[in-house]
């Protein structure tokens, strides 16, 4: 879920208070496959299926899981003792958006160079 939950990151997981969980939460489930506990943000809903995907990667694909496999949403996140809302906020669903229609990574990499590049501006004058 880099950027917005990083290795390190404490989290914060609140059950959800009988609804499915919104368009851009961040969720937990547990992976039928494995019993793995996974994070991910829903990216849309469908009746009682939730689209799910990680921020992380493009090689990362939409999950369709019940609802009901859902156990709870990521609250808060806490970073170097600090706690942050970035990615789980209204940001929320813009981020689900983008990724849902495949341009979270290029956004991601247009704000990286583009802050590259300032930094440089800065540093030069």
């Amino acid at each position: 879920m880099t950027p917005f939950i990083r290795d390190g990151d404490i989290i914060t997981i609140e059950r959800l208070k009988g609804n499915a969980p919104a368009t851009g939460s961040i969720v937990a489930f547990a992976r039928l496959d494995s019993d793995m506990l996974v994070i991910h943000r829903v990216v849309s809903k469908k009746g009682k299926l939730i689209f799910i995907k990680g921020d992380n990667g493009e090689e990362c694909v939409d999950e369709i899981i019940p609802a009901e496999n859902i156990l709870g949403y990521v609250s808060q996140i806490e970073r170097d003792g600090k706690l942050t809302k970035l990615g789980i906020g209204m940001e929320g669903l813009t981020i689900a958006w983008l990724s849902r229609m495949r341009l979270l990574i290029p956004a991601r990499k247009m704000v990286a160079n583009f802050r590259r590049r300032s930094l440089r501006k800065g540093g030069s004058s």
